[in-house]
């Protein structure tokens, strides 16, 4: 029996930004093995939860299998943990997906300058037009750029790389085949046509969710060697990303802000204040990894100055951008802890050790990460994912610029 199907199977047990596959291959050594084992074995393990337990002895390999032939029909490709092509530094994350379902190419990403490049969906023309100049010298100079595949600073980050003629990586938040950004099949195509990929964790026909999206952010930091911030205001997915490189020990850029008084920059000044290394070129970036990757990087390959570059961006529109969706809705106020506690009092009590912690530690108001890391004296990475795992049981949400709140769950 294909052993992919075991993988499939092991992922669908947890939910995305779990480390309990990473535990598995690590403890058991394959996706099979965990399978074949007997409750009572499993239950030995002392990390799972009872209802991952409970799960493994529900799930039938049957689902795995329509997720296999809906792959197939698809041409998607199915990468897990376990084969030689799996990136290593995404493997070496908090929360490293189980499977990857991927069109496209994704050997060799361990060998290549791989940078991240993201922003808002909110993107202001400045931020546009640095964007797409940056993506296209970083892509020019040999670097393979990786962005989330979503509207505004995402766009305009792959936009600049493939004019670049560089190769893209493109990480979704839903499954394969949902057209999503609306409108994004002809940017997407680009992407593959010159020699880059799309990659997700969630199978075939996964919808679109705001959950996914910060579990979607730790894919796009593991992948890389550096996280280049374009713009982000204080409520940005943006910034969880650059919470994950530094918990990973990569760099983080960020592009100053032309105005230190727009809001739509204060995510971005809160990282060059804490050290983020401030980007006016493509250079600023590529010259922190020449001496690393001698081969791959040459700055001299970037070509032109802005001003050129500004002449050339009729060149964008060959490539379609899909237009922008309203920004979501504030969301509405919490109530009291008290009130929380108590709708959330179920789920409570099927937390771990870590994700009580983690629950205590929440506000009805929201909070910064790195201050729930103080808290709780955990890695912030570690924070992340535990957060993420909250969130899917109904418990926390996101409100955006790295601050998360309690929440309380439904029905």
């Amino acid at each position: 029996m294909d052993e992919r199907l075991d993988w499939i199977w092991l992922s669908l047990l947890f939910n995305p930004g779990s480390n309990g596959p990473k535990r598995v291959l690590e403890t058991v050594g394959s996706a099979k093995a965990f399978r074949e084992m007997e409750p009572e074995e499993r239950r030995k393990l002392g990390f799972l939860r009872k209802q991952t337990l409970e799960g493994a002895e529900r799930l039938s390999l049957a689902r795995a299998e329509l997720i296999a032939d809906r792959c197939r029909e698809l041409g998607i490709r199915i990468v897990t943990m376990g084969d030689p092509e799996y990136p290593e530094r995404l493997k070496s994350i908090y929360g490293p997906p189980a499977v990857l379902y991927t069109l496209g190419e994704i050997s060799g990403l361990d060998e290549e300058a791989v940078l991240a490049v993201v922003g808002t969906r909110n993107e202001t023309d400045y931020s546009n037009s640095v964007t797409g100049w940056l993506c296209k010298g970083l892509a020019e100079a040999g670097a393979v750029v990786v962005s989330g595949c979503a509207l505004g600073c995402d766009t305009s980050a792959m936009v600049g790389a493939l004019q670049g003629g560089g190769r893209v990586i493109g990480v979704l938040g839903c499954g394969m085949d949902v057209d999503y950004p609306k409108g994004s099949g002809k940017l997407k195509r680009q992407i593959l046509r010159q020699g880059g990929a799309l990659i997700t964790e969630l199978p075939p026909e996964s919808p679109v969710r705001g959950k996914y999206f910060p579990t979607r952010n730790r894919i796009l930091a593991g992948l890389s060697i550096g996280v280049l911030v374009t713009q982000a205001p204080q409520r940005s997915g943006a910034l969880i990303t650059a919470d994950h490189a530094l918990e990973n020990g990569r760099d983080v850029f960020c592009v100053p802000p032309y105005s230190i008084f727009d809001p739509a920059y204060y995510g971005v000044v809160e990282y060059l204040r804490q050290g983020a290394i401030p980007v006016f070129s493509p250079d600023d970036v590529i010259g922190q990894y020449t001496g690393q990757f001698p081969e791959k990087l040459d700055p001299s390959r970037i070509s032109g100055d802005y001003v050129k570059q500004k002449r050339e961006d009729g060149r964008q529109e060959r490539i379609s951008r899909p237009k922008p969706e309203p920004a979501p809705p504030e969301p509405p106020p919490a109530r009291t802890r008290e009130e929380l506690d108590q709708l959330n009092r179920e789920a409570v009590a099927g937390f771990d050790e870590t994700q009580r912690l983690v629950y205590t530690n929440l506000e009805p108001e929201p909070c910064y990460v790195n201050e729930l890391a103080e808290r709780t004296g955990l890695g912030i990475g570690r924070v992340l994912s535990v957060l993420t795992e909250l969130e899917l049981e109904g418990v926390a949400e996101s409100v955006g610029g790295s601050r998360y709140r309690l929440t309380g769950r439904k029905g």
